[in-house]
Order: structure tokens, then C-alpha cells, then sequence
């Protein structure tokens, strides 16, 4: 096995080490320290090695300058605010302008291009002068200095014998493209100072090369976890310390997500590197994520979003939902509150209402976090905003009352942090709404990444090309070797014209000098880095196109195919099996098993239950026994539910008034139903569609909306051919179908006078847009709600003889509209009545027949899914947990209740 990269001489103390990046300098540091004790040494002189970076940064700290230097938000924080200032544009995206901008003046810095020498042709060059103007000066003004002006202050300070003892010599390691025209000049300086500048070259080891064709994106991952697994597995047996296993790829953060799966399913189920293979990962990542996709952080984000008077349902459930914020115990109690503002439907929630509900210790959290809203200042600066923020988690409990794991410990901290960072903002931001502070925090841990440390040894490591041409290690992968991915593409900058950063030598703005960095990259990869490197190139990307092998790495003929059947087969077997572990039973069938009467007792089924049988028995079943569904989301705007409820509601409170057909014309023909509709809309709408919920405006205009739906409906229903008068209004009723107990809810139960004598009407109201009657064939019975109603239910919950028709009452605006099917009529308005009880009981008979196969089909444990499913089904959101796996938009009906 090649070891790490030969470490310095440490009785050459007069040397010292220069790296192009602070992991070379960490790793190089490592290897001296990993020699020494493999010497048996106990105690050594630490060596000299420092990134560029670090070392520009120390030397001019050391002089003792009387200038602050800025952090990269500090700076970020000048670049929008001269953007926001000049009134010439206004730029959809201020802080993407702001990054660019920071970037192309980094960019100047360092190549010391002078812009005055160029034309400005552009409306954008124009633009970011004008900025950077604004930003030069208030640099001036403050004695402030950006992490781009410091070589060229050191270079300064070595010119004019201002730093100490420089050393007599210095090693420039993993320095691959040429420096800046700033960095030059530092050593350019060093030189004049007699210093020994060197180019420290790596070990040249005698590099195998295998390059290898995938089938696809998913098989390059699958391939690659399994020969890390094979490469690991004799090292973990052994206990020795294992080799470092390098993964180069192009765009690493693309490629994270399947890469990770991979690694997780080859190496942490057989792994014996950690007993915890949730959290003792054998791999880490060059770059973190975000430190705000922490779920800690996340949640501290979601808690400050929180306003006193005007919340969205989503921010309130992310909060409530949130594992951070509340114990195991409490999130039980906080779920049912969101489940219980999730059912009200409100657009917007006051913190207020939070302090009413769920327990005790919950409502004095918020009652503590909406004191301190109400009392926060309109402006303050970053610092004192940083100080209430803290006082706001607080109040909440953040981050909680239970033992932090070490994962979760350094996010905290993490965050901690930058919220003290957010008050170094003060002197750049000044006085500033909560709005700007939490934006600016924001920023802050979204741009910081964050990779937790670990305690245990992490062979394998995954980073950019780029970086990986600067390491050393044992076995190295480049992946994703493909023309679409490599050479990678250029940024170049918007706001500097590209002829004076080619001038400069640029690599960013020519495509011949950064096609030749390119190919230094991987010259250095595939030369210096390990003795063995496999280069990988899939055939195919996610999409299913063809992809080509990029030409940096030689003739695409000359790959062999890596996936074989062959191949793949050998490579599986020679995985190490654990002897203990139980083979994987793949049965020829699992049936369902039937509902026993223990399971019957706990279930409620209701009418939507048929509803999604019809549709498919897996619905029902993942609905019902398996107690499975989504969490609605809000609606934009008022929800429908809310809207449903206060028509049902309304209707219910009129119909109880006006009791029959001869009383409802009586109020029209005097002139005061419209009075009525009112008297009982405005008695319903504090209970159901209170404007401290809503808004005054939105419920005037929903008041509005349903007083004309429920005109057009009343008067509708005075053109019914027959009299009839209204029995039994939301009567509950609980049959039983072939031994399914079910627990229902009716809309209306009507007795009409026909010609020939009394009959019984179950009415449904619907308030969506379709209420389709062609539902109700017996073959195919996808509205079995009222010929459940009629074949079981309305005798029991009305009282009635018998049932002789079914109706949807469909309130739609502009087209109410009565869509029945009776034994004496067809339609109740404009149709002249015929006597068809024959037709009505054969028909009653073939819902009866198609409810009980349904109901007993589901006590039997019938599950199977349909081939075809409607694109809007109510259940298609289901289809994850099949083969299928759909994601279409929802919409129904369940009829329920």
C-alpha cells in the first residue's frame, strides 16, 4: 500500500510548506504526524505547513494593520446594498447580483486588471462600475480590506522589510494551475527578499489506469460502493488501519443523493467499521450541505418566521411538526393541534390561537414567543436582533429538552455561531426591520456548509476534480468521465468584459486555457495521485440519453464494459456474506390477511370507503386498515372544505325553517327569502368563517359568493314538478353491509307527492365541480355513496318505508342543477312522471349486490391493485406505495362523514 504524500523534514525548520488548499496543508500536517508515531516517537516538533491562504492572512495579521479585514457576508453585504442604492436597474434577484459581482471584483483583485483600460460596452459593465465605485469608497472610508486585497497588502509589506523573519526556503505544493498576477507578486517579493521558492512534487507512483463503460448512471453508483466494499472488507477483518479510498467527480453535489444510497446499501449493512451505521459513516463529503437542511437548524429558521398576527398554515405545521422543538412525548400533542388547524382551513393563523390550544406547557411557550413579538423594536441592529432571536428559540425550547447526538450538537453550535456572526453585520447593515436580520441570518447558514466531524476513521472521501489532483491516496475513482461532464463549464463573469480577464490569463474567460487547466487536472489525476485509479463513464444518463466518453481520457473505444452479467455476478459473489444472517424470503404470494373482529372494532369506515374500492381495492385497503394518508395541504386561498361546510351548514339551518316546497314559495312570492338566506348565512358565519381567522375582506367576499349560490339554489328547487317536504335533515345512520358495520351521515331525506302517492328522496349536496350520476352503474359503481344511502342507510337514519329516488344537489354557480334517478320520474324538473318501480327495485337490488361483494372483498383481505387508475383520482397519491408510484394531482369527493 502507497502511503500519504511524504511529509516535510522536520529538522529542516527553516523550510516551509505553502498549499494550494487548507486540506493538502491538513493531510500533509497528518502524514507528519502519522510518520512519527509509526517511528515510535512520543513527542516532535509540529511541521511547518500552512495554506496560501492562511499564511497571506497570518503574515498580514502579524503586522499588526491598523485596517478591519471583511467577511465574505460583510462583503456580500456592501455588493447589495450598492445595488439596492443605484437607481439606474431594479434587479429581480439583488443578492445573486450581489455574489456575482463579489465574484467578478475577486476576480479583478487578483489578476490586478486595471477597468479603466476597458471599454464598457455593456449595459452590466456599466452597471457593476457604478457598484464597485460605491463599494471602493466605503472600503476607503473605513479603513476595510477584502479577502482579495490581502496579497497584495503582504506583497507590500515583504517590499518594504515591514515582515519578521521570512524563511529561508518554501515548498509549493499541489499548485496545478498558474497563480494570479497579485499572488506572482508576493513571490516575486520573496524572491527579491532571497527566499528559496520550490515546487514541491508528489511521489510518483507506477499508476495503473483502468477506465471502465457503466450501463447507466444508477450502475456506475451501484459498481463503485461494492469495490469500496471489497477494497474495505480485509482491513476491517484485520483491524489494520485501511487505505484511503478517493471519489473524484465533476459535479459532487449533483451526484450526491444516489451516491449516497449506494454507499449506504454495500457498505453499512455488512459494515464492521461502526456499530452505529446511522451515524458512523465510513465516507465524507470535501463539501457539506447546507447547514440549513439541518433539521435543528431548520427548524430555528422555521421558529423565527413565526409573526404575531398573520402566519401561514405551512409555517405553523412546520413549526408544530418539527422533532427539534418538542419531546417525544409533546410531538403527539403538537401533531394533533396541527392536524386540528389543518381541519379549519384557515389561510392565515394569529399566534394567539396557538396559545388556546394543546397542553399547558405548549400554550406557554407561544404566549412567552408572541410576548416577545409583540415588544420587538421596528429597527435595531444586527447584533441586538441576534440577541432577541436568541430569546425567541428560547421561549420556544430550542433545540429542545433531549439529549443532542454529536451530529446535532455541532449544528447547534454551528448556528450559534453565525447568529453572534449576524451582529458583525452592525457597521455594514446599520439599524435595520426583523425582515433584513433574518434574511441576512439566513444567508449565513445557507452558506455555510456543514460536514460534522467525526471520531472514527473515514477512508473514503468524495470531492471535486479539481481538489482530488491535489491529494494523495491509495485507490482513486474519477466518475461521471463523460463529455457532459468534463471539461466542466466555465463561469464566466457578466459584468467584466471577457477580452481584459483573457488578457490577464484568466482561465474563466478563454476556452483554450481552460481546456488546458482541465487536462493539468487530470494529467495530475491520472499520474500522481494513487498507484491504482479506475475511471468510470456511464452509457446512459437518468433520462435514458446517450452519453459519450469525454476525450481527456484517451481513445472512448479502448473501454471495456464493467456490467457484464458476468462481471456483475463475479463481483456479487465475491461480497463477504455474514453467515448469521437470514436469507431474504421473496414469497410467490403474500396474501392480505382478513379483517378478524378485533381489527373490525377499531376501524371506522364510512361511505369514501367503497368510494376507493370501486376505484381499486388497494386504495381501501392502504385507507383503511392501513390507516394510510397524506397530510392535506393548505389551499391558496380558502379551502374548499371550509367553503363546503358553510353551505351544508346554512342549508341545514334553512331547510329546518322552511320545512317544504309550499312554504319555500310562500317566501319567495312574499319577497323575503333573500331576507332569510341572510339571517341565517350571518347567524353561521362567526362559527364557521370568523374574521379573525380570515380576514374581513375575505369573508365579505365569501358571504357575497354563497348568498348568490344559495339564491340560484332555492330558487331552483322551487321549479321541482312535485311537492315535497324535507323529513329528515344530516340524520346519522349505522348499518351493517354483508357484515361490515358502517357509520354514515345523510345530507337530506325528502318525502315528495307524486302522482302516484308518496315517495322517499335522499338528497346529496355537492359543492365541487362535478356531481357525475353516470357514477351510479351498478357494473362500475364509482359513486356508490347514495346507492349506499338507499340500499341501507335512510331507513334507519329517517325512519322512512322504503327509498324511491337518489339525487345530487350539485351547487355550482351560474348552473344549479337536481341530477336524480327515481321511480316516478327522470328528471324532477320539465319531465313528465311514468310510474317505473320495477326498474328502480332492479336497479336498488344491483347496488345492493355490487356494496356486499365490495364489503365482503375487503373483510377478506382483497387488496389488488388496478391496472388503469383516473389521473385525478382522490387516491392516486397512494400509487407510492405500489410499483406504480404516480404522483398525480387528487381531487374528490369522499362523501363521508
Amino acid at each position: 500500500m502507497i502511503g500519504p504524500q511524504e511529509a516535510p523534514d522536520p529538522d529542516r525548520p527553516a523550510t516551509l510548506v505553502l498549499t494550494a488548499t487548507e486540506r493538502l496543508a491538513r493531510e500533509l500536517r497528518e502524514a507528519h504526524n502519522l510518520q512519527r508515531a509509526d517511528a515510535g516517537a512520543r513527542v516532535w516538533e509540529a511541521p511547518r505547513v500552512q495554506s496560501w491562504s492562511r499564511w497571506l492572512i497570518d503574515t498580514w495579521t502579524a503586522s499588526w494593520p491598523d485596517a478591519q479585514l471583511l467577511s465574505s457576508t460583510q462583503e456580500l453585504v456592501l455588493w447589495r446594498s450598492a445595488i439596492e442604492r443605484d437607481g439606474t436597474h431594479t434587479l429581480l434577484a439583488p443578492l445573486s447580483a450581489a455574489r456575482e459581482a463579489r465574484r467578478a471584483d475577486q476576480l479583478l483583485r487578483r489578476h490586478r486588471i486595471d477597468l479603466n483600460a476597458w471599454p464598457a460596452w455593456q449595459d452590466e459593465h456599466q452597471a457593476f462600475r457604478r457598484w464597485r465605485a460605491q463599494v471602493t469608497r466605503q472600503l476607503s472610508e473605513h479603513h476595510w480590506l477584502t479577502s482579495a486585497d490581502i496579497a497584495g497588502e503582504v506583497c507590500v509589506l515583504i517590499e518594504t522589510g515591514a515582515v519578521g523573519t521570512l524563511p529561508v526556503r518554501i515548498e509549493l505544493a499541489g499548485f496545478i494551475e498558474p497563480p494570479g498576477a497579485a499572488e506572482q507578486a508576493v513571490l516575486n517579493a520573496l524572491r527579491a527578499r532571497g527566499v528559496d521558492l520550490q515546487t514541491r512534487a508528489p511521489p510518483a507512483p507506477e499508476v495503473q489506469v483502468h477506465r471502465h463503460r457503466l450501463p447507466d448512471e444508477a450502475a456506475q453508483w451501484r459498481w463503485v460502493a461494492q469495490l469500496l466494499q471489497l477494497a474495505l472488507q480485509p482491513f476491517v477483518q484485520s483491524g489494520k488501519r485501511p487505505p484511503r479510498l478517493l471519489l473524484a467527480l465533476p459535479d459532487p453535489d449533483a451526484a450526491r443523493e444516489p451516491l449516497e444510497a449506494a454507499l449506504r446499501d454495500a457498505l453499512l449493512p455488512a459494515s464492521g467499521l461502526a456499530d452505529d451505521a446511522t451515524a458512523l459513516l465510513p465516507w465524507r463529503w470535501a463539501r457539506g450541505r447546507p447547514l440549513a437542511e439541518q433539521p435543528l437548524v431548520d427548524s430555528l429558521l422555521a421558529a423565527l418566521q413565526l409573526q404575531a398576527e398573520r402566519n401561514a398554515p405551512a409555517l405553523v405545521s412546520r413549526v408544530l411538526l418539527s422533532g427539534a422543538l418538542w419531546s417525544e412525548a409533546q410531538r403527539a400533542e403538537t401533531a394533533a393541534v396541527d392536524a386540528k388547524l389543518r381541519d379549519t382551513g384557515r389561510p392565515q393563523i394569529p399566534l394567539e390561537r396557538l396559545t388556546q390550544l394543546g397542553p399547558q406547557d405548549l400554550r406557554e411557550r407561544f404566549a412567552r414567543l408572541l410576548a416577545l413579538l409583540q415588544a420587538a423594536p421596528s429597527r435595531a441592529l444586527p447584533s441586538a436582533w441576534s440577541h432577541h432571536f436568541l430569546q425567541r428559540l428560547s421561549a420556544l425550547g430550542w433545540p429542545g429538552v433531549e439529549a443532542l447526538d454529536s451530529q446535532s450538537y455541532q449544528a447547534v453550535r454551528a448556528a450559534r455561531g453565525l447568529l453572534d456572526r449576524l451582529g458583525t453585520l452592525d457597521a455594514q447593515l446599520g439599524r435595520v426591520p426583523e425582515t433584513t436580520a433574518r434574511e441576512w441570518l439566513g444567508e449565513l447558514l445557507r452558506a455555510t456548509d456543514f460536514e460534522p466531524r467525526a471520531d472514527h476513521e473515514q477512508p473514503i472521501f468524495i470531492t471535486r476534480l479539481d481538489e482530488a489532483a491535489t491529494l494523495q491516496a491509495d485507490l482513486l475513482f474519477v466518475l461521471d468521465a463523460t463529455s457532459q461532464r468534463l471539461p466542466p463549464q466555465r463561469r464566466a463573469s457578466p459584468f467584466v468584459a471577457q477580452d481584459a480577464l483573457r488578457s490577464a490569463g484568466a482561465a474563466e474567460a478563454d476556452p483554450s486555457a481552460w481546456l488546458a487547466r482541465t487536462q493539468a487536472q487530470v494529467q495530475a489525476l491520472l499520474q500522481q495521485v494513487a498507484p491504482q485509479v479506475h475511471v468510470c463513464a456511464p452509457r446512459l444518463d437518468a433520462r435514458g440519453a446517450e452519453l459519450l466518453v469525454s476525450t481527456l481520457f484517451g481513445d472512448a473505444q479502448a473501454w471495456p464494459d464493467a456490467s457484464t452479467p458476468d462481471a456483475v455476478g463475479a463481483l456479487e459473489a465475491a461480497l463477504p456474506q455474514d453467515p448469521a444472517a437470514r436469507p431474504l424470503q421473496r414469497p410467490d404470494a403474500d396474501p392480505v390477511p382478513p379483517v378478524d373482529p378485533e381489527e373490525q372494532a377499531g376501524l371506522r369506515p364510512d361511505a369514501a370507503l367503497f368510494k376507493a374500492w370501486f376505484e381499486s381495492p388497494f386504495f381501501a385497503f392502504a385507507r383503511y386498515r392501513l390507516g394510510v394518508e397524506s397530510l392535506p395541504e393548505p389551499a391558496a386561498g380558502m379551502d374548499a372544505r371550509v367553503q363546503g361546510n358553510l353551505v351544508h351548514a346554512v342549508l341545514e339551518a334553512l331547510w329546518a325553517q322552511i320545512g317544504d316546497s309550499r312554504n319555500l314559495e310562500a317566501l319567495r312570492d312574499a319577497g323575503t327569502l333573500d331576507a332569510l338566506i341572510d339571517t341565517t348565512l350571518d347567524a353561521q358565519l362567526p362559527q364557521l368563517l370568523a374574521e379573525a381567522d380570515y380576514g374581513a375582506a375575505m369573508v365579505r367576499l365569501e358571504r357575497q359568493r354563497v348568498r348568490a349560490l344559495l339564491q340560484q339554489w332555492l330558487a331552483h328547487e322551487t321549479r321541482r314538478l312535485d311537492p315535497f317536504h324535507v323529513r329528515a335533515i344530516e340524520p346519522n345512520a349505522q348499518p351493517t353491509v354483508a357484515g361490515l358495520s358502517l357509520r354514515l351521515r345523510l345530507d337530506r331525506v325528502d318525502e315528495v307527492q307524486t302522482p302516484y302517492g308518496a315517495r322517499w328522496l335522499v338528497i346529496d349536496y355537492k359543492t365541487g365541480r362535478n356531481a357525475e350520476p353516470r357514477g351510479w352503474k351498478a357494473e362500475r359503481l364509482e359513486e356508490p355513496q347514495l346507492p349506499l344511502y338507499a340500499g341501507y342507510a335512510a331507513t334507519l337514519a329517517a325512519g322512512v318505508p322504503q327509498v324511491d329516488g337518489i339525487c345530487f344537489g350539485h351547487l355550482k354557480d351560474g348552473h344549479p342543477a337536481l341530477a336524480a334517478q327515481t321511480s316516478w320520474r327522470k328528471k324532477l324538473i320539465n319531465d313528465p312522471a311514468a310510474d317505473t318501480d320495477g326498474e328502480w327495485q332492479a336497479k336498488l337490488g344491483q347496488w345492493r349486490v355490487a356494496l356486499e361483494a365490495a364489503a365482503q372483498g375487503f373483510l377478506a383481505g382483497e387488496a389488488g391493485l388496478a391496472q388503469r387508475v383516473k389521473p385525478r383520482s382522490h387516491y392516486a397519491d397512494l400509487l407510492v406505495l405500489t410499483a406504480q408510484g404516480e404522483d398525480d394531482d387528487a381531487d374528490g369527493d369522499d362523501g363521508g362523514a
